[in-house]
């Protein structure tokens, strides 16, 4: 052969090996082959209309940031080994974290980044993974297979489980991880079968890389190695175990993995130092922790599962067709009855094994009320630690394939009807990837290739002379996935950022930065501690208007808002889309008032007395005139008692608790601050009907925490509802009307200051309900709405539609279109609290200015 031909015939082979896992990647991430160049996968369970949308938060963010910072010291455009972007404190040298940066994956994405970008690197990286699994799983398959080409075939299954893509296209390093576990089995097959050396490097290598990648996946694969070895046994021709010289050349080829498998360990002690030190997680989680991650037995065959469940789906064609392969796999008497007898052993090794992999990915919910899981929890060190029991399929590819080839050697063995069992065994594999295919729906985030605000407090820090340092509002604990958008930014334009995200956060975190500044998330930020993060360098606040759910505060986003704009030790450096810089002040200046119109203040925080009464066995009495539909009855002869959890709250203008009471008697409330109690008050109820009572909440000296409770003192009172308000707010008499500013509502989008309206991107914000309020009660009528709003869409582009309630009575959806006005007529029955909701389509951008209530009648 010539050397022309010789490299045609290589390239052919090679092309023949990468364009199956190539047109796997495409059609289970699709649509990202639109946006190779621009966007990543967010995720492969979709909730996006479009399925994609511009800088989704998550996991996927968060990887990106780890891999992308790799990718960074080894350009050497940041220190070896130091993470100064998240959780900076204001010493760059306190971030320094040797680990091993999730290794090879950022060399994956070097490589494509040089020709991409950013986003192609990260997308070449995914691949270079799913090529490996697919890969590795075919070499592992041909130590079984006696036609070489039925082990490319069968590699696609392990491909094909939505496991794998969930991890993948989710940000988990679980899916970078399970590349190397058939390398690891691999290796491990060639050390026990033939006494290789190779075998055992090929295996250390294996879990030092599963190492490198994912704590649970080199966990998984270290447990089920010794199970593997012995499958490997078993299909072992021949092992002479009564000579010494045959224990010793496999103790030989063996002792690579074991040095590997030590050396892993002794590594993974730090990562136990870590979370030591962690203030998410001392010892074991709890097993109602892990309930919330753990997917049900439906998922394994349910068709378009949703959330967990969906972890552990395999289909109706795989499981058919294990069990047909596993009868047809019964050895009979006859010729090769011995090969037949091994063969069925292996399969049905490898059965339990996957049978095995289930029970302990059902976790509490397996057989038995979860022995499995709690045996596990007992007997294995570190078991305990797990939070999702699911994270156990990562091997199940990797079984799953050897299973099917294993189970499928009947059809491709037999002389008499082996072409047609072939195409038989074909077309059940591409059953099986249809199948699994129709389980994923991947999502894809467009990257920002720059941001404004971070841009403005990069430069602002350069003209000082000072590295650029800032805190993102909202500031959560270190473990929300909103916070991998300051990652993202604070990487994209070097700003050094008191934020982060991961899994375990330090126990000094959580108590000298979260508590001691979670204040500015409703814009209360003391002269101490404006001073303080100025000491540490950290010479900004940042507001991210579109990332700022209800659990940060007990108001919308614009009550935080108006509170930074007008801070005196504040100043606005730039508004960049939903994002907003200001830089801190040496000392407070006076300036005029902004937004002085936003004078509505609606609450996030709401209590069903019901939910928080006191002793829980306090009957729930039903009428669907209360706000939940139940209600608790206190009075002087019992300690019955309707409480409130315990909210943060600051000194909100009139700020109030509002309580829905009827009957005829006395409640006696009693408010704690800051676990203190700190005010006792009696309110007098003589009605039949729900009436308001308000108990005015005095101005707050600095942040707290607030509660309240209500008991009866005399006579009968009955509990429904109770709000922590502030603001203006009255009922509406007949002809009067009444219009909310947009910036007062809670929402997404960005607020436009000079046009006093919230915008909304169909780029970037979610078809979703993004625009709501006031969760405040209107006295009993009918009312008029209407949604004042403009956008440059073409005239009848259906923008959203507009839905009201107020407890059971609903009126709506009401169309938001183009060139149309919105408005409709709903009826009030009750005084309970009213919502409007403007569900977005994304078909156009809009901005709405605000709402007009109207009483009719």
């Amino acid at each position: 052969m010539t050397e022309p031909a010789r490299w045609r015939r290589m390239w052919r082979r090679l092309g023949l090996r990468v364009l199956p896992a190539l047109a796997m990647f495409l059609l289970f991430t699709w649509p990202l082959p639109r946006f190779l160049f621009t966007g990543i996968p967010s995720s492969a369970q979709s909730t996006e209309k479009y399925d994609w949308r511009r800088m989704i938060p998550g996991d996927h963010l968060q990887f990106l940031y780890q891999v992308w910072l790799a990718g960074d010291m080894i350009k050497g455009r940041t220190p070896l080994f130091l993470n100064p972007y998240e959780f900076n404190t204001g010493r760059d040298e306190e971030r320094h974290e040797a680990h091993s940066y999730f290794l090879p994956a950022p060399l994956f994405y070097l490589v494509g980044e040089a020709i991409g970008g950013r986003a192609f690197g990260w997308n070449l990286m995914l691949f270079a993974h799913a090529l490996m699994t697919y890969l590795f799983t075919a070499l592992l398959l041909r130590r079984y297979a006696a036609e070489p080409r039925a082990s490319w075939l069968f590699a696609l299954p392990a491909l094909a489980l939505p496991c794998l893509w969930i991890n993948l296209c989710g940000g988990s390093p679980t899916g970078i991880g399970m590349a190397f576990v058939p390398l690891v089995f691999l290796g491990l097959d060639m050390a026990v079968r033939e006494d290789r050396v190779k075998g055992g490097m090929l295996a250390g290598i294996g879990l030092v890389m599963t190492y490198s990648t994912d704590a649970h996946t080199v966990f998984f694969s270290a447990l089920a190695a010794p199970a593997w070895c012995l499958l490997a046994f078993v299909a072992r021709e021949r092992f002479e175990w009564r000579r010494p010289k045959a224990w010793g050349r496999l103790a030989l080829a063996m002792l690579p993995a074991m040095v590997a498998l030590a050396v892993v360990f002794a590594m993974s002690r730090s990562i136990q130092a870590n979370i030591e030190n962690s203030q998410v997680l001392e010892g074991s989680r709890s097993v109602e922790e892990v309930k919330k991650f753990t997917p049900t037995l439906a998922g394994l065959l349910r068709w378009h599962g949703r959330g967990k469940d969906a972890h552990i789906f395999l289909g109706w064609t795989a499981a058919i067709g294990l069990a047909l392969g596993w009868l047809a796999a019964l050895p009979r008497a006859g010729r090769d009855f011995r090969n037949r007898w091994r063969r069925f052993v292996m399969l049905s090794v490898l059965l339990a094994g996957m049978a095995g992999i289930v029970t302990l990915a059902l976790g509490p919910y397996g057989p038995l009320d979860g022995l499995a899981f709690r045996v596990a929890r007992k007997l294995i060190p570190h078991y305990g630690m797990i939070r999702q029991p699911a994270k156990a399929y990562c091997l199940m590819p990797t079984l799953l394939a050897v299973a099917t080839l294993l189970a499928a050697g009947p059809l491709l063995d037999s002389t008499r009807f082996r072409r047609a069992g072939a195409r038989l065994a074909a077309a059940a594999v591409a059953l099986a990837v249809v199948e699994c295919r129709a389980q994923v729906r991947a999502c894809v985030a467009l990257l920002d290739r720059e941001q404004g605000a971070y841009a403005a407090v990069a430069e602002d820090a350069a003209r000082r002379g000072q590295a650029p340092r800032a805190l993102a509002v909202a500031l959560w604990p270190g473990d929300s996935h909103w916070s991998s958008l300051n990652e993202y930014y604070g990487l994209l334009h070097r700003v050094r950022m008191v934020n982060g995200y991961r899994a375990l956060v330090p126990r000094k975190y959580i108590d000298e930065i979260f508590r001691r500044f979670e204040s500015v998330n409703v814009g209360d930020l003391a002269d101490e501690q404006a001073d303080e993060l100025l000491g540490r360098g950290v010479g900004c606040v940042m507001l991210h208007e579109d990332a700022f759910p209800e659990k940060v505060s007990p108001y919308p986003v614009g009550f935080t808002l108006q509170r930074l704009l007008n801070h005196p030790r504040l100043a606005l450096l730039k508004q960049a889309g939903p994002v907003w810089a200001f830089r801190i002040l040496d000392r407070a200046e006076a300036r005029p008032e902004q937004t002085a119109g936003w004078t509505a203040v609606f609450p996030a925080r709401s209590w069903e007395c019901e939910g928080g009464r006191m002793p829980n066995s306090l009957p729930i009495l039903r009428d669907p005139s209360a706000s939940g539909g139940g209600f608790v009855r206190l009075d002087r002869e019992s300690p019955n008692a309707a409480t409130t959890r315990l909210t943060g709250a600051t000194d909100a203008p009139k700020q109030r608790w509002m309580i829905r009471l009827r009957g005829r008697g006395t409640a006696a409330c009693e408010e704690e601050i800051n676990g203190i109690i700190s005010r006792r008050t009696d309110m007098e109820v003589e009605s039949e009907a729900w009436i308001w009572r308000e108990w005015p909440l005095p101005g707050l000296a600095q942040f707290s925490t607030v509660k309240l409770r209500v008991k009866g003192k005399s006579g009968i009172v009955d509990a429904d509802l109770i709000i922590l308000g502030a603001g203006e707010w009255r009922s509406l008499e007949v002809g009067e009307s009444l219009e909310l500013p947009a910036p007062c509502f809670f929402h997404a989008g960005q607020t436009d200051l000079e046009k006093d309206a919230v915008m909304f991107s169909a780029e970037r914000d979610p078809a979703d309900a993004i625009f709501y309020g006031p969760n405040l009660p209107l006295a009993p009528g009918r009312y008029r709405v209407e949604l004042i709003f403009a956008s440059p869409a073409a005239n009848g582009t259906r923008l959203g539609r507009l839905t009201v309630r107020a407890g059971t009575d609903q009126a709506g959806p009401f169309d938001v279109s183009a060139g149309a006005s919105c408005a409709g007529e709903f009826d009030a029955r009750a005084n309970l609290p009213a919502r409007l909701d403007f569900r977005y389509s994304r078909r156009g951008d809009v901005a709405i200015r605000g709402v007009v209530i109207a009483r009719l009648r």
